[in-house]
């Protein structure tokens, strides 16, 4: 058994938590960062974004936030 870089693994794979909050923004999303090579890697994630403005004309944002990133 020999390093299989495609395979998720404790040693090519980490768990993301981002948790960001303000006077009237948050959000919080979860995620993998795999190492598929040397040099390429790629990243998924999924949460929930909330965005309040003190302004009334401005419409409040409540979303599911989700996203993908491949870095080479």
């Amino acid at each position: 058994m020999g390093f299989n870089p495609t395979a998720i693994a404790p040693e090519n794979t980490q768990f993301v938590v981002l948790s960001f909050e303000g006077p009237d923004r948050y959000s919080l999303a979860g995620g993998l960062r795999h190492e598929f090579a040397k040099g390429l890697s790629g990243e998924i994630f999924a949460g929930i974004m909330r965005q309040d403005y003190a302004d009334q004309a401005l419409q409040e944002i409540h979303a599911v936030d989700y996203g993908m990133l491949i870095n080479w």
